[in-house]
């Protein structure tokens, strides 16, 4: 994960890392050059933002995925 991660580590003092992927044990980040596998406690403890790119939710396979009308009123309940 970096050095920003372990005992001495502090929230806010990295910046971000790219999470293309998760397996079960937690989010597979791309940082200081390769892939790093981050667990569900790390992110937890770390990340107060994430991001998420849903492109074209029209196909046939993101329709059977994502319920983009819940999505819609979640955001809009927040």
């Amino acid at each position: 994960m970096g050095r920003g991660v372990g005992p001495s580590g502090k929230p806010n003092s990295w910046g971000g890392v790219l999470a293309p992927g998760y397996t079960r044990a937690g989010p597979v980040c791309v940082t200081w050059g390769q892939k790093q596998q981050m667990t569900w406690a790390v992110f937890d403890k770390y990340c107060d933002e994430a991001y998420a790119i849903i492109d074209a939710i029209d196909t046939p396979k993101k329709k059977k995925a994502l319920d983009a009308k819940a999505l819609d009123a979640f955001l809009v309940a927040l």
